[in-house]
């Protein structure tokens, strides 16, 4: 479709994650202070609810032409109107994941941290997964403040259905720990 107006679409996602999991630790226990070279390993499975949503709005003016053809006034007429679209779904996926520490020094640590979920049980596509690497520094005996590239990514079809997404989230992220022991 081409146009020699406007087409206006807005499109409003919202995604909301739950995982709950059982964990497995080898090594050192993780702390905010730990001796240079000092190594943590958190396996863990369990579950993870996905709640997401999509709202498509789309707002066709003036004149538009579809293949080079301008189409009748009575289609004219609704691409002049608005055209919308919601769909919404919640499903839960299997989880795996682990989460590495290494004691750079007592004060400082690098972490690595990877789960997947899904693996194509509750859909034609049913993909989640989390990759996030970063750098601790420890704020006395219990606190730690984190620095982090963070990416996720998730991929969805419904099984006999047109309707699913795919979507990729990365940067940043800035984090607080408070460790009990």
């Amino acid at each position: 479709m081409t146009s020699k107006g406007t087409i206006q679409s807005v499109t409003d996602t919202d995604q909301t994650l739950f995982d709950l999991a059982l964990r497995y630790r080898a090594g050192d226990i993780q702390k905010p202070k730990m001796p240079s070279g000092a190594i943590s390993f958190v396996g863990f499975a369990g579950m993870r609810l996905i709640d997401a949503s999509l709202d498509m709005n789309v707002t066709f003016k003036d004149d538009i032409t579809v293949e080079g053809i301008l189409p009748s006034r009575s289609l004219q007429r609704d691409l002049e109107d608005e055209a919308s679209e919601t769909w919404h779904n919640t499903w839960v996926q299997p989880l795996i994941g682990m989460n590495t520490t290494i004691a750079l020094s007592e004060d400082w640590q690098a972490f690595l941290a990877m789960d997947a979920g899904g693996f194509g049980l509750n859909g034609k596509q049913d993909l989640s997964g989390t990759v996030e690497a970063g750098v601790a520094y420890a704020l006395g005996n219990s606190a730690q403040i984190s620095l982090a590239y963070r990416y996720f990514g998730i991929d969805y079809s419904a099984h006999n259905s047109r309707n699913g997404y795919s979507s990729t989230q990365n940067g940043v992220s800035m984090g607080f720990r408070w460790m009990f022991d």
